[in-house]
């Protein structure tokens, strides 16, 4: 089973894990349990130049920008993970500024009104920005998050990605909405 297939089985298993932790968990919490597994794989999906980390053995982190809806999930989903050789580790982050030893950024809907300021701010340096507000990656960020009825989707901006040096696996793009100038190897 190459990689989609394990993207798939990965996904199904964490879709029906989610339905089956318990009808009494709100709704919110599902969802972004989810959001948290799916930034954890993003770091098997994404390539980050060299560049992206101070040294050899700097963590991967992954920053959360604003109001923090995940509150202990994503520290759970990380915990005692090594990615690419290296430990994985959250942030919470106040500001943009504090964002430049990481290689992924969630930027909570509390900053929606922020969007284009940190998108800016973040100008190419090579970090995946992930947002859950409406037209995020439309507006320049890399990954949106979007819910159409009960199911996560994802939306891709290719062309935020390469102005970013980072490569999106084809497999991840296949179960993605793609916005920009898509090149498939």
């Amino acid at each position: 089973m190459g990689i989609l297939g394990t993207f798939r089985g990965w996904f199904c298993a964490v879709a029906a894990g989610l339905l089956l932790a318990g009808a009494a968990r709100a709704q919110p919490l599902r969802e972004y349990e989810a959001k948290a597994a799916f930034l954890y794989n993003f770091v098997s999906f994404v390539e980050w130049p060299e560049n992206a980390f101070a040294d050899a053995k700097a963590p991967f982190v992954i920053g959360i920008l604003g109001n923090d809806p995940f509150g202990r999930v994503l520290d759970d989903v990380v915990a005692n993970e090594r990615a690419k050789n290296r430990p994985l580790m959250v942030k919470r982050l106040s500001r943009v500024d504090e964002a430049e030893d990481c290689q992924i950024v969630f930027v909570s809907a509390s900053e929606a009104r922020y969007t284009a300021e940190i998108l800016r701010r973040c100008g190419d340096r090579p970090v995946l920005l992930v947002g859950d507000s409406p037209g995020f990656a439309e507006a320049g960020g890399t990954v949106g998050f979007r819910m159409e009825g009960a199911r996560l989707k994802l939306d891709i901006n290719v062309d935020a990605a390469r102005a970013r040096n980072l490569n999106v696996s084809s497999k991840l793009l296949r179960v993605a909405h793609v916005i920009g100038k898509e090149t498939v190897e």
